[in-house]
């Protein structure tokens, strides 16, 4: 079963994140899709939990707003410039497994050339991206996991399970079922 991690700053694509989350629980189910704010439990070390999800995902959609690249930290600092900000660790940690790391374009934000990238994650600017339009939010998200071969997956499952059930139900009826 796909798992999906989704990578986004609060300050700044929140919303998306929620809305995105919820699209692919819909599809996915609730154990397939991970976001920091619903999955870490209470008094666990988020740290911790972020890198065992990391280590185990297939997939990362990483939400990129209007001020992703330029965000600043509480000093003035560029957060992508600080080796420990989440969404730069998020990035590497996926690139540095090679597995499928989508930039999902939100608020008409645009794909960040390497050159303004941190080192660690200058390949995630080769990463073929996806965007999400508020306008089509619907469609771009059923395109997105189209392309990401996340789109049948709900269908195949809910087969899957009714067959399952279909096939417990006639072994308690063999006599009616001939």
């Amino acid at each position: 079963m796909t798992t999906v991690f989704i990578s986004y700053r609060r300050e700044e694509t929140a919303g998306e994140a929620r809305a995105l989350f919820n699209a692919l629980v819909t599809r996915l189910g609730e154990t397939s899709v991970f976001m920091d704010v619903d999955n870490i439990a209470l008094g666990r070390d988020f740290r911790q939990v972020l890198q065992d999800q990391l280590a185990s995902c297939d997939l990362v959609f990483a939400l990129i707003g209007r001020d992703w690249l330029n965000a600043k930290n509480p000093s003035g600092q560029r957060r992508l410039d600080d080796p420990d900000d989440f969404v730069r660790l998020e990035i590497e940690v996926a690139l540095k497994r090679n597995i499928s790391v989508t930039p999902v374009l939100v608020q008409g934000a645009k794909m960040p050339g390497a050159q303004h990238l941190p080192e660690s994650i200058r390949d995630f600017a080769y990463r073929n991206g996806f965007e999400l339009s508020h306008n089509r939010w619907e469609s771009d998200v059923q395109e997105m996991l189209r392309r990401s071969g996340l789109g049948e997956h709900r269908g195949r499952r809910t087969k899957d399970l009714l067959e399952n059930v279909l096939n417990e139900l006639s072994s308690y009826l063999p006599d009616l079922v001939s």
